[in-house]
């Protein structure tokens, strides 16, 4: 139930707006934390634009939808992972190495969060996690963007890219 409730979108580029526009009409309130300044776009969706500590604060659901780079490996780490609050979920549909796999079991392990789901591990594919032995860890084999529409949205963007760079 997500009513009443306070959702954490970390990264809120074409996935995160995405996430939001789906999750609209559910009487939810949305905090968002992207790199860039996105208040004008933030309106659109009645969201808030807020830093990443804050947003890890309140959020009941925390969803995680950033690239990976240097900048963002363990971007959740123990310390992200401590602030959220006790009875949170976390979601990982970005990259492995976002979330520190290690920090997450060991604060899981600690009876931290009613759940948390990933579909993506830092080594894939992933057969061996500590976090296979947790009850409310949830996984799924890296097949979040494997939807029909998905992969026609993927292939219309390669071919759209390859025209501009064509011109």
């Amino acid at each position: 139930l997500l009513t009443g409730k306070t959702v954490g979108i970390i990264g809120f580029g074409n996935i995160g707006r995405d996430l939001a526009g789906l999750l609209r009409g559910f009487g939810y309130r949305l905090l968002i934390h992207d790199v860039q300044k996105l208040e004008h776009i933030a309106e659109n969706f009645r969201a808030i634009q807020t830093s990443k500590q804050e947003l890890l604060e309140q959020a009941d659901i925390v969803t995680v939808h950033v690239p990976y780079d240097s900048s963002t490996h363990h971007l959740i780490g123990k310390n992200e992972l401590l602030a959220m609050k006790n009875d949170a979920v976390l979601i990982n549909t970005s990259r492995g190495d976002v979330v520190d796999e290690f920090a997450l079991y060991e604060v899981m392990k600690r009876g931290k969060f009613i759940g948390a789901a990933s579909d993506v591990f830092a080594k894939e594919p992933c057969q061996d996690s500590p976090l296979f032995q947790l009850p409310n860890f949830f996984s799924t084999p890296h097949i979040g963007g494997a939807s029909r529409e998905a992969i026609m949205a993927m292939g219309t963007a390669a071919i759209d890219n390859l025209v501009k760079l064509m011109k």
